[in-house]
Formats: structure tokens, sequence, C-alpha cells
């Protein structure tokens, strides 16, 4: 997909790392609770949640965009990176994490049924995507992170993402968000204090909760998705 290309994530300010990256990468490994997991990362970018993970887990990583993979190659180098879905194996991986994905693709239900056959009995699915049905949805409206990128061709509600987690087979055992990040929310505050105002919760929930996912999805940017497969047929 070229138009995942340097510029795309320069504009987005995603080509480096950042925070955001290595607070996930504690989400799972908490999420696993051990050492050398087997973790596919679908959408993965320019590799850099990989390069966190790759210091404890097996890391398989995946995306569409030739640039993404180049990059991934160099940042995360002990990761195998996959160009092909193809080449993946049923029931391969522990946990299966995909960041602001999911709303790029047209069928992302049929996305999720794959990644869902990619687990093994007991293993875990983390997504996460805009929430739709958030406070930061409801207080920037049209201005809404959610609609400025025109690849976000799948904003689907709440429900939809239970539905389609359901129908994968998956059991939701988290549902979480990432808090407020994107002032202004209020015209009559200065951005950098409802940065400060609005930010501190999920500021919270990164640097002091250790890897637990504390706020809820309604008071949030985005919805954080945790589910997991049957240990039993």
């Amino acid at each position: 997909m070229s138009q995942y290309n340097r510029a795309y994530f320069e504009e987005n300010q995603q080509l480096g790392d950042r925070p955001a990256l290595r607070w996930y990468a504690r989400v799972c490994n908490r999420l696993l609770g051990r050492p050398n997991g087997d973790i596919f990362e679908y959408g993965c970018g320019t590799g850099w949640l990989m390069h966190h993970l790759m210091e404890r887990h097996h890391v398989t990583g995946y995306d569409a965009s030739e640039f993404c993979l180049q990059q991934a190659r160099q940042n995360a180098p002990q990761a195998t990176i996959c160009a092909d879905l193809a080449q993946l194996q049923p029931g391969s991986s522990d946990l299966v994490v995909s960041l602001h994905t999911l709303e790029h693709v047209p069928e992302p239900s049929i996305i999720i049924s794959f990644l869902a056959d990619l687990l093994r009995p007991g293993g875990l699915l983390l997504f996460v995507v805009p929430a739709v049905n958030g406070l930061g949805h409801k207080l920037r409206r049209k201005e809404w992170f959610g609609y400025r990128d025109e690849t976000h061709i799948s904003l689907l509600d709440e429900a939809e993402w239970r539905g389609a987690v359901a129908r994968a087979g998956l059991r939701i055992v988290k549902e979480a968000g990432d808090g407020l990040w994107d002032p202004p929310y209020v015209r009559w505050l200065p951005r950098w204090l409802q940065l400060a105002i609005f930010g501190a919760p999920a500021a919270i929930q990164v640097w002091l909760a250790g890897g637990r996912l504390i706020m809820p999805s309604a008071w949030s940017e985005c919805l954080i998705l945790v589910s997991q497969k049957p240990s039993s047929p």
C-alpha cells in the first residue's frame, strides 16, 4: 500500500519510537505474564513495538506496506518480518496484537477471524481502534482525530467490534481506553492546560499502572479490547 509511506508516518508523527508503544509493550508483557511468548503483530508499522517486545519474546510482524517492512527490519532486527499472511501457521501465537490498524481495512471482521485462528487455546488478541462511542469523539465532533485520517475506512462502534470478536469465537476479557490526549476539547482553556487536565488519567495509566488497563473506553479517544480463545472446544 503505497499511501503508507515515509510521508504518511512523518505527517502522523508515527515514524519513530514513542511512549505509547513502550506502554503497549508493558501491557503485552503483563497480559502474557511470562517471558518467551510467541507474539504476532498485525500491522507492525515501522517496528518499534516489536523492538520493545523482542527483548522478552519471540515476535513476528506483518504489514501491507513495503516501506513499513523495510523500517521494521531495521528497527526490530531480531523479529521475524512477514510479507505474506499465508506464511503464518494457525495456532502459533500466544498473543496477537494490532494497534491502530483494523480501522484501515475494509472488512475488519474477516481479519479478526483470521487473527483468532492464529491463537493457541487460551491465547489473547489485543487490538486498539478509534472509539466512536468515546468522550473524545463526543467533544471534538467533526474535528475528532478519527476523521482526520482519510485511510480510516472502518470506524465502527463498540457493539460492532464486540460482535466481530464474538463471531470469531473469542471471549472479551478486558475493555478499556487510552484516555484523552488530543485537545482542545473546550475553547476557553489553553491547549497546554487542557492536556494537563484531560490527560492526567491517561498519564496515570501509562506511567503508574504498571501495564494495567484501568481507563474506561467511554472516557477515551480509543477502544482497547482484549479477548481470549477458549482453552478447550
